[in-house]
């Protein structure tokens, strides 16, 4: 096998609200593990992202895990990736909100690692086309988004990364790999090396994985297959017997130029723009496009995320509970409501796929009661107010009172 660049990236994630043995038995199947056996092979350079509820739980349960991340770090085995702090869909919050979600993860990052991110992770993978000046002005240089992003524009090679822009200014994507992603941990390393000769032989040097690392021992029966059955551990000595070539996506940046350039259209992964759909749909968008040819299917997606408010009242009613909560917040310095409200921003509950979400009532749960309980923080008017809460156009009449809000 010739000389294959392999970009490897990891995102853990736990939702506001999850039980707290979900996080347990999530840290002990997968992350753990994950993170010991990797550490054990300094050649595997990859890329690794914690939610800030994870990172929080860590540092309060699991301070070892934070120890051996430092260590990795320090040696230039593991670049560390920003995103918003509570995991928020970055495109659904109100700008401001988005900035101290990356400030605070940028903070932690530097507390407890001594780095400021350049790359960062997007919950859910979700894009919009003015979220590249966005993240430019925020200091970032790159993400990574799924292939199907790069499909709808057009793109043919998803072996590199392109560089896009918004209002004149630039930002770095590189599109994750849909077979990788579909293949690692699940396929053997002999169709693993089938696939990376292929790269090779269509005259393309870099493959390119990011996905969850939940996948590494969580999801049913992976705990076995990647750990017992030492697949990961196979896995590693692959890539060094291969003598596959392990970069950061940092470094790659500084040795690679760009592909091209490519302007993306809204979109997430492909599985998230079938959700959307409601029910019926789903099934016609999924029927026409297994009947059309490859070429055609660029042409061809489904809804955009934001449509899950449209899909579900529920999620519309919560994200503009949301938005009203942090209208006032933004208004006032009351730190522990803010908190609440970058909390309460979490983007598990606000949509539903088949992992759950806006189905869970403990996760909306908890969303609500992070809402109201930073509004009974503030000093807000009292009395009838008239306002376009739902954002249809009618305005809705609502009663203003400390702690509770009605209409």
């Amino acid at each position: 096998m010739k000389n294959i660049v392999f970009l490897f990236a990891v995102h853990n994630h736990q939702p506001l609200g999850n039980f707290v043995s979900v996080f347990d038995l999530a840290y002990e199947q997968a992350y753990w593990p994950f993170l010991k056996t990797v550490s054990q092979f300094p050649r595997f350079r990859f890329a690794l992202h914690f939610s800030g509820f994870l990172w929080e739980y860590l540092e309060n349960k699991h301070p070892e895990s934070l120890e051996l991340i430092q260590n990795m770090k320090q040696t230039g085995q593991v670049e560390l990736l920003g995103g918003g702090f509570y995991e928020p869909v970055l495109a659904q919050i109100p700008e401001p909100d988005r900035a101290v979600q990356l400030k605070l993860m940028e903070d932690f990052l530097s507390e407890h690692f001594h780095c400021r991110p350049s790359g960062l992770w997007l919950a859910e993978r979700v894009w919009e086309p003015h979220l590249a000046s966005f993240l430019n002005q925020a200091g970032y240089e790159f993400t990574l988004l799924d292939e199907e992003h790069f499909h709808y524009a057009g793109v043919k090679s998803i072996h590199g990364y392109y560089i896009t822009e918004d209002e004149g200014l630039t930002f770095n994507i590189f599109p994750i790999d849909k077979t990788l992603r579909y293949y690692i941990p699940f396929r053997s390393l002999p169709e693993l090396e089938t696939y990376f000769n292929q790269i090779n032989e269509s005259g393309q040097d870099t493959a390119i994985i990011g996905d969850d690392g939940e996948k590494f021992g969580l999801w049913p029966g992976t705990h076995n297959w990647v750990y017992q059955e030492k697949w990961l551990e196979k896995f590693l000595h692959f890539l060094e017997e291969k003598e596959i070539e392990m970069m950061t996506f940092s470094d790659y940046l500084k040795t690679r130029p760009a592909l091209d350039r490519v302007y993306l259209p809204p979109a997430s992964y492909e599985e998230m723009m079938e959700w959307v759909l409601p029910p019926r749909e789903q099934k016609t968008f999924i029927e026409l496009k297994a009947s059309l040819p490859t070429e055609m299917k660029r042409f061809l997606r489904g809804g955009q995320f934001r449509e899950f408010g449209l899909k579900y009242y529920e999620s519309h009613h919560l994200r503009c509970r949301q938005i009203q909560v942090s209208r006032e917040v933004n208004r006032q310095d009351d730190k522990i409501a803010r908190q609440e409200l970058y909390q309460a921003q979490c983007n598990d509950a606000y949509w539903h796929g088949v992992f759950g979400g806006l189905y869970l009532p403990h996760l909306r749960r908890a969303v609500y009661q992070k809402l109201v309980s930073a509004w009974s923080r503030l000093n807000i008017s009292q009395g009838w107010k008239q306002e376009d809460f739902d954002l249809d156009g009618r305005p809705e009449f609502f009663l203003q009172h400390q702690p509770f809000c009605l209409w």
